[in-house]
Parts: C-alpha cells; sequence; structure tokens
C-alpha cells in the first residue's frame, strides 16, 4: 500500500504565527502554486491559513500595498489559521484519504518536522482510477449552486467566498455567462469594486445531469480545473462539481482496500 509520502506535495511554505497578513498574501502571490501556508508557532503546528482566509480580509495592490477590507479586521496568520489534521508521511495513503474528507488538506510530518500538504487538488489525479462508471454527478454535484451577477464587485465576490467556504462561483445573468474563481479574482485585481465580468473565465467547461462522475472527474483532472457547472437538457445551472465533491468520493472509495494493494 502506498504511503502519504507517494501522493502529498513536499516542501510546503511554513510561517510562523505572528507572521502579518502582508507577509502572508506576498507569499500566496509569490507561489502560486500553493494554495495555502502551514502555521507554526514554538515548534507545535497550529494549522493553516489558505488564501481565501488572507484575501478575504483584504488584498494586495498593484503598487505592492495591502488594502485591508477593515482596518480593525485580523492582521497576522494566528488569529486566521484553521485546524488542520496532521499525519505522519509514512501512514498508508488509505488512512490519509479517509482524513482528508471534508478538510482542504492534511499537514504531512516525519520526526516533527513539517515535510508537506496533501491537498484535495493532489488527490485529483487518482479520481480516474478510483472512480466507477455507475455515480452520476447528479449524486455528488454540490447544491444550492452559489452564484453572482456579472456586475458584482470584487470585494463583494470575495467575502461570498469567504463566507461560504467556496473557491468558485457561477456568474449568471440570465443565462451562466462564465465561472469565476478565488484566483480569477487575485489575478484581475484592480479595486474593490472591479465586476465579476471582467475577470470571469468565460465559455467554462460544463457537464449535463446524468453524465458519470468518472468522466467528469478525469475532465477536471485532465484540463487542471477546481469545478465543472451542471446543466440541465435546456442549459439551466443545476449544480456545480467541485474538487472537494470528488475527493468525498474518493474518500468512500479508499475505504476498499484492494485500491491500495
Amino acid at each position: 500500500m502506498p504511503e502519504i509520502r507517494d501522493l502529498m506535495r513536499s516542501a510546503p511554505v511554513v510561517i510562523s504565527a505572528d507572521t502579518d497578513l502582508v507577509m502572508c498574501a506576498r507569499h500566496l502571490l509569490d507561489h502560486p502554486d500553493w494554495r495555502m501556508l502551514v502555521v507554526v508557532d514554538d515548534g507545535e503546528v497550529k494549522g493553516l491559513v489558505d488564501d481565501m482566509a488572507v484575501f478575504c480580509n483584504g488584498v494586495m495592490l498593484e503598487d505592492g500595498l495591502w488594502f485591508a477590507f477593515e482596518p480593525d479586521g485580523p492582521d497576522i496568520a494566528g488569529t486566521i489559521a484553521r485546524p488542520a489534521p496532521v499525519v505522519d508521511a509514512s501512514e498508508p495513503a488509505g488512512n490519509a484519504l479517509r482524513q482528508l474528507k471534508g478538510q482542504t488538506a492534511l499537514i504531512v510530518v516525519e520526526d516533527g518536522e513539517v515535510v508537506g500538504l496533501l491537498t484535495e487538488h493532489d488527490v485529483m489525479a487518482l479520481a480516474p482510477s478510483m472512480l466507477t462508471a455507475d455515480r452520476r454527478v447528479d449524486e455528488t454535484a454540490s447544491r444550492p449552486v452559489l452564484s453572482v451577477r456579472s456586475n458584482t464587485t470584487a470585494r463583494t465576490a470575495l467575502q461570498k467566498m469567504g463566507d461560504a467556504r467556496v473557491r468558485h462561483l457561477a456568474v449568471i445573468d440570465d443565462a451562466l455567462l462564465g465561472v469565476v474563481s478565488l484566483r480569477d479574482v487575485l489575478a484581475g485585481w484592480v479595486s474593490p469594486a472591479m465586476p465579476m465580468r471582467q475577470v470571469l473565465s468565460s465559455d467554462p467547461r460544463s457537464v449535463l445531469l446524468g453524465t458519470s462522475l468518472h468522466t467528469a472527474a478525469t475532465t477536471m483532472a485532465e484540463h487542471d480545473v477546481g469545478c465543472l457547472p451542471v446543466v440541465d437538457a435546456m442549459g439551466k445551472v443545476v449544480a456545480i462539481l467541485t474538487r472537494t465533491d470528488i475527493v468525498g468520493e474518493i474518500a468512500s472509495a479508499s475505504d476498499d482496500e484492494e485500491l491500495f494493494s
């Protein structure tokens, strides 16, 4: 059976609990492949600070200045760190997948030191081999669909993502216009008033109700997309399939030890 070290991403960014949010933002923008930072205080792992937690409190402007949404809001990593399971690198992968269900990541340690993270994004590579064709997106995709209109501002979209702990919003006026992700907002940042029409991913990939979960997950893994809107025969968005949904299914499938023999 493979170990967590075979699935994890190594050498995560580790910060202290008193690191200010400006530095957290810079770390996240300088390391776009990392969506989260590991917080350690006096040698003890405190949890994770992810990009959602940082950028729902403020954002880095083009001139390198930090714009805080609330002047008296959180200002250091320790105040926004979220607990996360800590597992040993030698633990079996099946155990890790079961612990990942409902979590954004696992913190991996070896000999007391943080050596890696296992995230939903990393687990997506397993989806094609672990999901069978009998499961449908209808049974797994998230409802209701969280959406915004094309004139919604960046600040409002960020706060809606943060309140709901989601990374994607469908952009819908009379019909689906696209999908906006947290990274879309950050990459396209101009001001708190920027409308979503300027940053959305237009012509998004979508799947029909009845599509097999295996097919949808394979599409997400191959094209590295974090979600797929699920539409009915009339093109109406009725659900949204996310990495979190897929990881939940993989975690359930991990109970089958033969998959990890």
